[in-house]
């Protein structure tokens, strides 16, 4: 599909200062209004700019929910984003979270083999996990694409393009329910425990409240990571594309994960 249909909301985290919004006019669904702490800006970011989050509870959220960007269990969506994270600013025994829809999608860093958590979320208080992916790189851009199919349950995870995870749901334990999205869940960007610093930078989700068009296909995944790379998203420019595989390369702005380090 377009990587335009779809797309629910793309936070370009471009603001130069200020902390009145992360999250700048691409066709968001809602914006990241709500400020906590000083999430700073990050000039260059790995398009354009970025937005850094450090030190304990410093996050932007929604300030008023949007059904199209709840990750319910029967829906086909898709998050996308890049992430550069301090390993050595990660507080011992302490999950990071750098993305979240509470009850519904989690992505966390830890300081366990440097390892980068992506969860989905049940009714009950908690999260499910879907895989724990060590070696991925600190201190460095990396891009990463989480699929779910709301029909098959299928969990699709790409790295920089290399696909680390595909597999249904994991099962839960009796009378235990997947969370299908709820008003009072608002999408969050930033650490919600003691610590950790990680960047963040074109944020993106594809979404469907009634199933079906936002889980982006295989060839989706790559355009999104070269038109990224070449710092023109595909779903913002007119002609789309970003310039490709061949000038992410010459521009020298990629970092690429090899299936044997995951």
């Amino acid at each position: 599909m377009s990587l335009s249909a779809a797309l629910a909301a793309y936070y370009a985290l471009d603001e130069s200062s200020g902390t009145a919004t992360a999250a700048d006019s691409h066709t968001n669904a809602a914006d990241l209004s709500t400020v906590v702490g000083t999430p700073t800006a990050v000039d260059p970011g790995h398009v354009g700019k970025a937005r850094q989050f450090s030190g304990a509870d410093v996050r932007v959220t929604q300030g008023a929910d949007e059904a199209a960007v709840r990750l319910g269990y029967d829906r086909d969506w898709t998050v996308a984003f890049w992430l550069k994270y301090n390993s050595f600013a990660i507080p011992a025994g302490v999950e990071c979270v750098a993305l979240e829809r509470p009850n519904e999608f989690r992505v966390s860093y830890t300081t366990v083999g440097d390892a980068l958590q992506f969860f989905i979320g049940k009714d009950l208080p908690g999260y499910e996990l879907v895989g724990s992916f060590t070696g991925v790189g600190s201190d460095v851009w990396i891009h990463y694409v989480f699929r779910f199919n709301g029909t098959t349950k299928r969990c699709r995870l790409d790295i920089n393009t290399t696909n680390v995870n595909d597999a249904t749901a994991p099962t839960l334990p009796g009378g235990q329910n997947y969370n299908n999205g709820s008003a009072s869940n608002r999408l969050s960007l930033g650490t919600q425990a003691d610590g950790g610093i990680h960047q963040m930078d074109e944020v993106s989700i594809w979404s469907s409240a009634t199933g079906g068009g936002g889980e982006l296909d295989d060839a989706d995944v790559v355009d999104l990571y070269n038109s990224g790379a070449a710092r023109d998203y595909a779903y913002v420019s007119a002609g789309g594309g970003g310039g490709g595989f061949q000038a992410a390369w010459a521009r020298g702005s990629n970092v690429m994960i090899l299936p044997g380090a995951l």
